[in-house]
């Protein structure tokens, strides 16, 4: 992400989907009403805590992938693109399975993460993204959402497809427009909240 990229302050209140932001030292600086609504954990008790203490995520054999040095949060911290990842968290109501996408972005306080928490839609759910007055997107416009969901910059992205940087540029453009969003961050979170992608 570039200097350009919102604030994680910002993030917090244009994302639909659970979102924890973070700094260098892994403790939370950013934790929304979705992520509140999810969790039971009100943002009082989060703030200022190591993530890893208050997400308490889990793999599918109950190894914790939260924990001090997670190496999604150091890869992100430097730049690099994480992907996604499934855990189990601590939810509202129990363990509830979450896929995670960790994104680095500079901001006015230095280098931030956000963990977009994605809660998987019920089981069955159709792709929505030529139905119901859903945004209409060409199939390239996808394949750049899906990578960029994955947290993949414009160079790789341009890398992957075999085109140019200002064509990957113009695909975003186009997704944000559809997605009536302001940022490409905002547009992942909209686009895992309308099980888009």
């Amino acid at each position: 992400m570039t200097a350009g990229t919102p604030a994680a302050s910002d993030a917090t209140y244009v994302a639909g989907d659970p979102l924890v932001t973070y700094g260098a030292s892994l403790r939370i600086t950013g934790w929304n009403r979705a992520a509140e609504d999810l969790t039971g954990i009100s943002a009082a008790e989060a703030m200022g805590r190591p993530c890893w203490e208050v997400v308490r995520g889990v793999d599918a054999q109950g190894k914790p992938v939260c924990r001090p040095g997670c190496p999604y949060g150091w890869l992100a911290l430097q730049g690099h693109p994480t992907g996604r990842h499934d855990v189990v968290i601590r939810a509202r109501g129990g363990p509830r399975r979450v896929t995670l996408h960790s994104i680095g972005a500079r901001t006015a306080g230095g280098l931030s993460i956000l963990h977009l928490i994605h809660v998987p839609p019920a089981a069955g759910k159709a792709d929505r993204i030529e139905a119901g007055g859903e945004p209409l997107l060409t199939a390239r416009q996808r394949e750049v959402l899906a990578l960029l969901c994955d947290g993949t910059s414009t160079s790789a992205i341009a890398g992957r497809l075999g085109v140019a940087e200002p064509t990957v540029r113009g695909h975003v453009r186009a997704i944000l427009a559809a997605l009536r969003c302001r940022s490409r961050i905002e547009a992942v979170a909209e686009a895992r909240r309308a099980g888009i992608v």
